[in-house]
């Protein structure tokens, strides 16, 4: 027998075996495409106690006699899609640690360029960042105020849809909610009181370590505890239960802050000497303002904390 003839004879004695496991190649296939598998060319497969490996060449045939194809990728193309995707999450850590440190740095227009020159908009990451950056240039922008702060609501919104289990989106979600809503209007922001402090206690319950979540609770705390007669009505309108609070929670809130990060944020130092003074104890109050009215002054926060803190400190 002639080379090519056995070669024909073991290719025909393949192509049988086939024919005969049919049901079996069909259940291998099945299995292969719903575990969704990335295999190499050469694959082995099990018939019985028998046991055969198929070449590349095999492989197609059996594509091409069932119809079905596996759907996998040669492991060229295999590497590329490893290399691109490892490529794109690089990049991505490289756009958000140069605009976390735009933002600490109290570059907000920078920061917003840098998160929006990267080519997945639709990520958390990003949307959630450019809530607090735009959020964070409506201070300074009076005139356009309203257009930014709903541009930033959107952009929380998003990052919740997007991801639901990251205290960051829930946390901008419900401080831009709150400042949206009292854009509108003191009826509309109270309507939105409880949905506020869902948020912000989901936002502590992922994360109870974030400083600036447990100054915004304390805000709303002491939002509440210092209600004008006005708004209190409209609050017993709106609630059957209208929610309540005092000044303590809201000294505990601030003081939790401060312990989990010293002197990270310049209004909340305010925020103790006011709590303090409200709580009539002056000594502290003093303490905490004198601090607050000494601040460097890099941004909007920093300039009303040191205007406010200088008037209270006459007060003690």
């Amino acid at each position: 027998m002639s080379l090519v003839s056995g070669r024909l004879l073991n290719h025909l004695q393949e192509f049988q075996l086939f024919l005969r496991s049919r049901r079996q190649i069909t259940r291998l296939i099945e299995e292969f495409v719903a575990q969704r598998q990335q295999q190499r060319l050469r694959q082995r497969f099990t018939f019985g106690s028998k046991q055969r490996s198929f070449s590349a060449r095999n492989y197609i045939l059996i594509q091409s006699f069932l119809g079905i194809s596996f759907g996998s990728k040669t492991e060229a193309e295999t590497k590329e899609t490893t290399r691109k995707k490892m490529s794109d999450e690089k990049k991505l850590d490289e756009v958000i640690l140069h605009a976390d440190q735009l933002f600490d740095e109290n570059n907000f227009t920078e920061t917003v360029e840098v998160l929006k020159s990267y080519s997945v908009q639709d990520t958390y990451e990003i949307q959630w960042r450019l809530a607090r950056a735009v959020y964070s240039l409506s201070k300074s922008e009076d005139a356009k105020k309203k257009e930014l702060v709903d541009e930033a609501f959107n952009y929380a919104k998003r990052a919740l849809e997007l991801n639901d289990n990251h205290f960051a989106a829930h946390k901008w979600y419900a401080v831009l909610l709150d400042t949206k809503s009292g854009l509108e209007g003191t009826k509309q922001r109270v309507q939105q009181l409880e949905n506020f402090q869902k948020h912000l206690q989901k936002a502590l319950e992922l994360n109870p370590q974030d400083a600036t979540t447990w100054y915004i609770l304390g805000e709303f705390y002491y939002g509440l505890a210092d209600l004008n007669w006005m708004t209190r009505k409209v609050v017993q309108v709106v609630f059957a239960n209208p929610p309540s609070a005092t000044f303590e929670q809201a000294l505990e809130c601030y003081e939790k802050a401060e312990s989990i990060s010293p002197d990270f944020y310049s209004l909340n130092k305010l925020s103790l000497g006011k709590t303090y003074l409200q709580l009539n104890n002056k000594e502290k109050a003093k303490e905490f303002l004198t601090k607050a009215s000494n601040v460097d002054v890099a941004n909007e926060d920093d300039k009303k904390c040191k205007e406010e803190a200088t008037k209270l400190l006459k007060k003690c």
